[in-house]
């Protein structure tokens, strides 16, 4: 938009106000001076998604405060090589050069990735401190902050070798697990034993012990992008049939044959209470919670809590209650019942990258 200046005056004349006793002419406002004034504020509300109204005189504000011309809600392309659209279009790249701009992200990226503005050419999107984007840096829904710095697309405020939501991994299900490293690093392993079976009673007036809580080990080891670890999640102990049966023992959990928790013990019939679980390999090794035998009236026993206050163990009841979140033992059945226990919860491998 340019300066208009007054019909017949020169390209920066002033305006002039009109003072008849002074004998002073007003300055005569050409049409554009009106017209292309409120077309570049109607272009600035309307491009930013709001609808023009006659009522509401803070809609300029409104479309600057909400910085919506800059914000890309779908990226196209692929994963690896993203495109945007904005509007109005830039001129050249140069046009964008400290430009905040947003981008909603579609798809998780496997390698370095570039960025395309408007079939300007591709630009390599790095990090703060220039390091290129590693795979899982753009997260799938994720909206990120990129400035073009006149080279490169800069990520804000992420620098090389930070974690991004994707290098945290849990895997709960019982049985074998494969997890590959997404960059190199250091990384956190927390690996979690299955919570032990509550006892069965065995109709006696004294209730059946609740199951012992899974040990726990947290320790940090060094990987490399694309090394394939193994490993296995112990699963809940079973519990004991009623009439006297005992609990099962919960699962142990295992993590590249370095670290390791094994599950706690099933819980018994009247009096004798399940062993708790125990952490190996880790620079913090835990032993799972002790569980409580049964009451003489009414309860079980209730089951040993998970470790790290990740699970709670069943409570004592008429009935029983399995165990919950990661570890949790199952509580044992009330006496006179002959009923079974309660299954203990599965265990976990949390795995973490913290550098």
């Amino acid at each position: 938009m340019l300066y208009q200046p007054p019909t017949g005056g020169a390209a920066n004349d002033p305006y002039v106000g009109a003072n008849p006793s002074a004998g002073i002419v007003g300055s005569k406002v050409p049409p554009k001076a009106i017209e292309h004034h409120q077309r570049e504020l109607i272009a600035l509300i309307t491009k930013s998604g709001i609808t023009p109204a006659e009522a509401d005189l803070t809609q300029v504000a409104q479309a600057v405060r909400s910085q919506s011309l800059n914000y890309v809600a779908t990226v196209g392309g692929t994963p690896n090589a993203l495109t945007a659209t904005l509007d109005p279009a830039p001129a050249s790249w140069a046009a964008l050069v400290g430009v905040p701009l947003r981008i909603k992200i579609g798809s998780v990226n496997t390698a370095a990735a570039t960025l395309n503005v408007n079939a300007l050419g591709a630009k390599n999107i790095v990090k703060a401190d220039g390091g290129a984007t590693a795979a899982r840096d753009l997260v799938a829904g994720a909206v990120v902050d990129v400035i073009y710095d006149g080279t490169s697309v800069q990520i804000a405020n992420v620098i090389s070798g930070a974690a991004t939501l994707l290098d945290t991994q849990i895997f709960t299900t019982a049985g074998a697990m494969s997890w590959t490293a997404p960059a190199d690093g250091l990384y956190e392993v927390t690996v979690i034993g299955a919570g032990g079976g509550g006892g069965g009673n065995n109709g006696t007036t004294q209730g059946a012990s609740g199951g012992g809580g899974g040990g726990a080990a947290i320790g940090r080891f060094a990987y490399v992008k694309g090394q394939v670890v193994t490993g296995s999640i112990g699963g809940g102990g079973g519990g004991g049939a009623g009439g006297g049966g005992t609990g099962a023992t919960g699962g142990t959990t295992a993590f590249g044959g370095v670290i390791s928790a094994t599950g706690g013990a099933g819980g018994a019939a009247s009096g004798n209470v399940g062993g708790v679980g125990v952490g190996s390999g880790g620079e913090i090794n835990i032993a799972g919670p002790t569980p409580q035998v049964g009451g003489t009236t009414l309860f079980g026993g209730p089951g040993g809590h998970g470790p790290l206050g990740m699970g709670s163990g069943g409570n004592a009841g008429s009935g029983v209650q399995n165990g919950n979140g990661f570890g949790g033992a199952g509580s044992g059945s009330g006496p006179s019942t002959s009923s079974g226990g309660a299954t203990g919860a599965g265990g976990a491998i949390i795995v973490k990258r913290i550098r």
